[in-house]
């Protein structure tokens, strides 16, 4: 019916006039035949829009009430007195009391919470409130640039509502006071999106939304542990990192939290201002999680946020059959691997967790692998995660992640902290940088080794994973006998792993200018000229990866230039490209221009 629609009178000049006849008399009979349809078609576009501007209605006034009745503020018996409390200032930081925030050399966080939740988060929010703040700023920012359409936003924000309606019955009420303390410090900059509570919430199930919706390209990780002949004195190892990407800003200030809590165990993480979630931590009992988004569909309702869930299991966890029946009790947003890591069982093995099923997978031999794909036989086949193998990059990473890894036979920090800065793809070749078939990716929000039997854990410092890794020592900041007043530095000064030589190379330079260049294109729809010398050195700057020239396609597609779009969408197509999202793509970008040419 739309075809025919479109229908017009011949244009042509006809070779017989019967034949012109002929046909003209043909195609107004047509038309007028079709004429009810394309009323129909008109009313059918009203009635849409009224549906549309209803729907739209109602979605304003369910998310308005949904959020008066849902997600109340913690009730804190006490909450008045600590108003109170202030923050002295130290040397690069600040304490209030036995807590403390403090900023090394390397651009690191470095803080220390302890008491009840409610008290934990308040002074964790009154140590960092700039951070807090920021933190938002970058990511708001992150998801304007993500959707730029305020109308699909606004669509976006009635559809959490509704998932999230119930969302505080499905979080620990220990976790809803930490958080609701953090969140009376947040910026009032965005109280038109929620109320700042109910904004903290949401928030800790960003990690969740961003691999459910995988078009997004927010989490694609890497991580492995070995153990017995594999590492160098055959104590417990864990890598990994933590491909988490909202924007290079969000990853800027990182902050190594340290916990004592008045409940279960001390705890260590890596995080950012207002998230008490645990996406890469250890524990006092050398217990670590780290967490690896798997095959997902989109949530159709209300769970615990994958990152509440892991921060349980740091705190009352001290060996896997724990941590197994925390993961197995509490209900998820989405599918997850949690790298489980166990000083006391002297291993480390995957909890593999849907929103239906929690498995325990224990590889046959001392190391064990996890890209973003499940491993056990009962996941194997399942529809799911057969599709996001064959979809995504998961399998080549993981392939890529062995083969690195067999070329180092035993293990150590620093070893492992080199495996992770691996830049090539399948068999050394260059495949340009930030291809997901890589295990570094450049996209890093942080990168990180535990040995959990020492009680050691080396973080990355910035950019990605190619700054200094810092060492830290649980067992003597979690002393009684440690101050922050008596030691220069929280970290192991003599235990530093120095950063990346290839921070220093005109390479890395010239993937400053592609991301600078890449992030100009995505902020304005590749609408604004550019000259051909910027062009060019934007070519020059990652001339192996597939998305240097599809970006160049897409510029010169928007303006209706096909002949050259051909051109650059042919040379992304004989790149390595992991995703079929990306290939169907490209696929398509090559018809549109051909069928203009």
């Amino acid at each position: 019916m739309l075809f025919c629609a479109n229908i017009k009178p011949l244009d042509f000049e006809p070779c017989s006039s019967f034949f012109y006849s002929s046909n003209q008399m043909r195609i107004f009979a047509l038309q007028e035949c079709i004429r009810p349809f394309v009323m129909f078609k008109s009313i059918a576009k009203k009635i849409l829009k009224i549906s549309l501007y209803v729907f739209l209605l109602i979605a304003v006034l369910s998310g308005v009430f949904l959020w008066l009745v849902s997600l109340s503020e913690p009730v804190i018996k006490d909450e008045a007195a600590y108003a109170t409390l202030k923050k002295d200032s130290i040397a690069n930081g600040w304490v209030v009391g036995k807590n403390w925030l403090h900023r090394n050399e390397y651009g690191l966080y470095e803080m220390y919470v302890e008491g009840k939740p409610f008290e934990r988060g308040y002074v964790n929010g009154l140590l960092s409130q700039e951070l807090v703040v920021r933190q938002e700023d970058y990511f708001v920012n992150r998801l304007n640039a993500l959707i730029p359409s305020r109308l699909y936003q606004f669509f976006l924000k009635q559809v959490v509502v509704w998932l999230n309606k119930d969302l505080d019955e499905n979080i620990a009420e220990e976790n809803k006071e930490e958080i609701y303390g953090v969140s009376r410090f947040a910026s009032p900059r965005y109280d038109y999106i929620a109320p700042a509570y109910q904004r903290m919430l949401n928030y800790h199930g960003a990690h969740d939304i961003g691999h459910a919706m995988q078009n997004m390209n927010l989490v694609a990780c890497s991580s492995y542990g070995v153990w017995n002949s594999y590492t160098a004195d055959s104590s417990l190892l864990i890598a990994r990192n933590f491909d988490f990407y909202a924007g290079d800003d969000f990853s800027k200030e990182r902050i190594i939290l340290f916990i004592n809590p008045d409940k279960g165990y001390k705890q260590m993480l890596v995080t950012w201002g207002g998230f008490t979630g645990v996406a890469s931590g250890m524990n006092e009992h050398g217990l670590t999680v780290t967490l690896n988004a798997a095959p997902s569909v989109l949530p159709s309702n209300t769970a615990t946020p994958v990152t509440l869930i892991s921060r349980q299991i740091l705190q009352y966890a001290k060996n896997i059959d724990e941590a197994f029946a925390i993961a197995s009790k509490a209900k998820s947003f989405v599918s997850e691997s949690f790298l489980i890591g166990s000083a006391l069982d002297h291993k480390a093995v995957l909890i593999e967790k849907t929103p239906d099923t929690t498995i325990l997978y224990t590889s046959p031999r001392a190391e064990i692998l996890s890209t973003n794909h499940f491993q056990s036989p009962y996941f194997l086949k399942d529809p799911v995660n057969i599709k996001h193998m064959n979809e995504s990059a998961t399998v080549e990473r993981y392939k890529r992640l062995q083969q690195v890894m067999d070329q180092v036979p035993v293990k150590t920090p620093q070893t492992s902290v080199d495996i992770l800065r691996n830049r090539k793809g399948w068999n050394d070749r260059n495949i340009g940088l930030s291809n997901e078939n890589t295990i570094n990716q450049l996209v890093a929000h942080h990168s990180i080794v535990f040995l959990p039997e020492q009680q050691l854990v080396w973080v990355s410092t910035n950019p990605y994973q190619l700054g200094a890794f810092v060492c830290y020592d649980l067992k003597k900041i979690f002393s009684d006998t440690f101050s922050i007043r008596d030691h220069k530095f929280v970290y192991e000064e003599s235990r530093t792993i120095a950063a990346d030589t290839f921070l220093t190379t005109d390479e890395y330079q010239r993937y400053v200018l592609y991301k600078s260049r890449l992030q100009k294109f995505q902020s304005t729809s590749y609408e604004l000229p550019v000259s051909d010398h910027e062009l060019a050195a934007f070519e020059q700057s990652n001339p192996e990866y597939f998305e240097t020239h599809l970006q160049i396609g897409q510029y010169y597609l928007a303006h209706e230039n096909y002949a050259t779009a051909l051109k650059y969408f042919k040379q992304a197509k004989s790149k390595t490209i992991p995703r079929k999202e990306d290939r169907d793509k490209i696929d398509s970008f090559i018809q549109t221009c051909t069928k203009n040419l």
